[in-house]
C-alpha cells in the first residue's frame, strides 16, 4: 500500500476529466487521473464516436436513395461485420492515444475503482493505495439504467449494442430517446426487423413534437417499423 499528494485528482478519464486534468496540469498544479474502465470514458469507446461511425453508413445510403434517378442507380447494403470492424479499428487507437496525451503532459494515471475515506482522500481498492488531494474533480459520467422487470435479464445496454458482432434478425429497444431512435435508425437500415418500445404517447418527448411528428411520418418507413406506446 502507497501514499500520494497531488494539488488536484480527477476521477474519470472522459472528456469532462481530461479537459479539466489537462487545463489543471497547464496551471503548473500536480495532477492524477484515476480510471476504472476505458481510458477517453463513454464517447470515444462506447457512445457518441462509435454510433456515429454506424449512422455514417445510414447517411450514405439515404444519400444514395435521394439521387436514385438524378445521376446514381442501384443502392449499397450495409455489410454489418465490416462495419463493426471498421468501427472497432478506430476504438481500438483511442486508448492509446489518451494515455499518450497524459503522459506528454505529466498528468500522472492510476487505475482502478476509488472511494472517497475522507473530504480529501481516496482509496484505490485493487491496490489499497490512497491518493490525497487538495482539490477534487468528479467525473464519473453516467450508466445506463437497470431494468427490473420478470426477463430483464435478457436485455443488454448501449454498450452491448455498439459491440454486437452479428446484427440480429429481430431487434427491440426498449425508450424513444433520442439513442432509441438513433439505434432503430441504424438497424432498420441494416436490414433488422426493428421496434421501439416506450412509456408514453410519443417518442423523443424531449424535443420539439411538431418536429417529431413531421420526422416521423417522413421517414417513417427508414426510421421505425413501429412504436408501440405504454401509459
Amino acid at each position: 500500500m502507497a501514499q500520494y499528494q497531488y494539488d488536484v485528482g480527477v476521477i474519470g478519464s472522459g472528456p469532462a476529466g481530461l479537459a479539466a486534468a489537462f487545463a489543471a496540469k497547464a496551471l503548473g498544479k500536480s495532477v492524477v487521473i484515476i480510471e476504472q474502465y476505458l481510458w477517453g470514458g463513454t464517447c470515444p469507446n462506447y457512445g457518441c464516436d462509435p454510433k456515429k461511425i454506424l449512422l455514417s453508413a445510414v447517411e450514405g445510403i439515404r444519400r444514395q436513395s435521394a439521387m436514385q434517378g438524378r445521376g446514381l442507380q442501384g443502392y449499397s447494403k450495409i455489410n454489418w461485420s465490416d462495419l463493426m470492424t471498421y468501427k472497432q479499428g478506430y476504438v481500438d487507437a483511442v486508448e492509446p492515444r489518451k494515455v499518450r496525451g497524459l503522459d506528454e503532459a505529466g498528468v500522472t494515471r492510476s487505475y482502478g475503482h476509488s472511494e472517497f475515506i475522507n473530504a480529501d482522500t481516496v482509496i484505490i481498492t485493487d491496490t489499497a493505495d490512497t491518493v490525497t488531494a487538495t482539490d477534487w474533480v468528479i467525473a464519473v459520467g453516467q450508466r445506463p439504467k437497470k431494468l427490473d422487470f420478470p426477463g430483464s435479464e435478457l436485455t443488454q445496454d448501449s454498450e452491448d449494442f455498439l459491440n454486437l458482432p452479428d446484427l440480429p434478425d429481430d431487434v427491440t429497444f426498449i425508450g424513444a430517446g433520442y439513442v432509441g431512435v438513433e439505434f432503430a435508425t441504424i438497424t432498420n437500415a441494416a436490414g433488422a426487423h426493428t421496434r421501439v418500445v416506450t412509456h408514453g404517447h410519443s417518442a423523443l418527448r424531449d424535443f420539439d413534437q411538431t418536429l417529431v411528428n413531421n420526422g416521423l411520418l417522413k421517414h417513417k418507413k427508414q426510421v421505425l417499423i413501429g412504436i408501440l406506446m405504454r401509459q
